[in-house]
């Protein structure tokens, strides 16, 4: 199974400043490197924790009563669709933000994708657009 290249894009030297916040966010992420720069980037804003692959993503919301996800999702995985709904009834407040490739596999799911999420944001990322996105969604969260 070939694996997409995760790449995040800084545009400038804009500092996103943000107070800490109370919110637990549960990241999903693959790519090793990309998992860890997101995390570094994250956990100064928010309670953070991480798991590598969809399947631990219920067993981490348990063990971590998170918030917020964060979701890099493969949507060649048939069961895609299945996780959000668990993840809604395991969980129904938390937010969510979907990662992934938009190409032609994306054209038939994205727009349930984009029902499911509260966010959905394509890669490469842009990390400023990232970070504004999950403080803009955070805010929602707390404003609930």
């Amino acid at each position: 199974m070939a694996r997409s290249l995760s790449l995040f894009v800084l545009k400038g030297k804009n500092v996103i400043d943000s107070a800490v916040q109370n919110t637990s966010l549960l990241l999903c992420e693959p790519d090793d490197g990309l998992r860890e720069s997101l995390s570094m980037v994250l956990k100064s804003l928010y309670k953070t924790n991480s798991v590598s692959h969809m399947d631990q993503v219920l067993a981490g919301l348990s063990k971590f009563n998170s918030d917020l996800l964060i979701l890099d999702i493969d949507l060649g995985e048939k069961k895609i669709l299945n996780l959000y709904e668990e993840i809604k009834n395991l969980s129904p407040n938390s937010k969510i933000i979907s990662l992934y490739v938009f190409d032609k596999k994306a054209e038939n799911i994205d727009s349930r994708i984009r029902k499911l999420s509260n966010a959905v944001l394509y890669k490469p990322l842009d990390i400023n657009h990232f970070l504004e996105t999950v403080k803009r969604v955070n805010n929602e969260l707390l404003l609930e």
